[in-house]
């Protein structure tokens, strides 16, 4: 379970809504064949997450954005298992994501998984979007301060290419394996 910051504000402690999204339909057939991934992807971010008309979750979203900008915090690109045959596996590996995700919170960083984003409008078993999800999770890691490889599952071959171009721009990184405990190259396969 996450620890709540007693620095940061909370819903709870202002009486404000906690804005939670409503997920929308996509609408792809009003949007044109040139659009760009990146374009796509912005598109269905805010058809998944729309800015809140009410003017105290607008302002508890902005009170939050302007906290992660002052605090410096660094973006961490996680990497981790997602693709598998089997639904269980998949669901196992969403779970485990989201676990390192809370892991990188409580480090006092800012959680970046594109494989919990991007599979909620890409069909990760079509090899065509599987290409623009990946392209577009590669400008995403460029823009992150480090990446962390959490292999309790393995090394697949995605988090290998993702961790290569890392290594390839220079990035700091850090390593885990079961339970969260610091690991080496070699433990993880890389």
């Amino acid at each position: 379970m996450m620890q709540s910051n007693p620095d940061l504000p909370s819903a709870a402690a202002e009486n404000l809504p906690v804005h939670s999204p409503e997920p929308a339909p996509m609408i792809a057939e009003s949007i044109p064949d040139t659009i760009s991934p990146c374009q796509l992807y912005l598109t269905n971010l805010a058809l998944l997450y729309p800015v809140p008309r009410n003017p105290l979750e607008r302002r508890l979203l902005q009170r939050q954005a302007m906290l992660a900008r002052e605090s410096g915090a660094r973006v961490i690109y996680v990497c981790s298992p997602y693709r598998s045959a089997s639904e269980e596996i998949v669901s196992r590996n969403v779970s485990y994501a989201m676990s390192c995700c809370e892991f990188v919170i409580n480090q006092l960083c800012v959680p970046l998984a594109p494989h919990l984003i991007y599979p909620r409008f890409l069909d990760d078993n079509d090899e065509d979007e599987r290409i623009i999800g990946f392209s577009c999770a590669m400008a995403l890691l460029r823009r992150c301060d480090e990446i962390w490889v959490f292999g309790e599952y393995g090394v697949s071959d995605g988090m290998r290419k993702e961790f290569r171009e890392s290594r390839r721009l220079g990035m700091r990184y850090r390593l885990f394996k079961k339970d969260m405990k610091e690991a080496t190259w070699y433990e993880l396969d890389l």
